[in-house]
């Protein structure tokens, strides 16, 4: 019987230690980390200086994105048609600036990381052409690692309405 107790539990550590690896193995690296914030902080350098050719650069090829409206816009040369759209001299964020209060990232497996960021917008025009407050959003990013680079696979904005924000749902 004791034999039996000492294998369950020989059996359980085992188990235990392959769990633990397989949580390591699926860690960043340092060099991970620091070149997804890179890629984050480009994106907003990008942003801000309205270049929509820099905000499509982290995004993969076969990249999608959620826009404005809800649609998904499917890779990256479509998503930085939408950016040039948004921000050329006619476009709602042509004056709006972006500033990330937050954005933890988050590694899945060694190749996928998701980042969630609470991001604020000012200077944007609103649909009757005046400029509208700021707005608070949520923007989830999957990132992948492909060839030894990393770039956005997927990113799905979301307004934080203030009604949601007093309420306490969003943090």
């Amino acid at each position: 019987m004791k034999s039996k107790h000492l294998l369950a539990f020989a059996g359980l550590g085992l188990a235990l230690v392959a769990g633990f690896a397989s949580i390591r193995s699926a860690s960043a690296g340092d060099d991970d980390i620091a070149s997804v914030r890179q890629l984050c902080s480009a994106f907003v350098d990008a942003f801000n200086a309205h270049d929509a050719k820099g905000m499509a650069a982290g995004f993969a090829d076969d990249a999608d994105a959620l826009g404005p409206q809800g649609n998904l816009i499917q890779t990256r040369a479509a998503i930085e048609a939408q950016f040039a759209s948004e921000h050329g001299s006619a476009g709602p964020l042509r004056e709006a600036t972006l500033e990330v209060k937050e954005e933890p990232v988050r590694f899945i497996v060694p190749e996928v990381a998701i980042s969630d960021a609470k991001v604020v917008v000012t200077g944007a025009y609103g649909p009757d052409g005046k400029k509208a407050g700021p707005m608070s959003l949520h923007v989830t990013n999957i990132w992948k690692k492909t060839g030894g680079e990393w770039r956005l696979a997927a990113s799905r904005p979301f307004p934080v309405s203030p009604a949601t924000k007093q309420a306490g749902a969003v943090r």
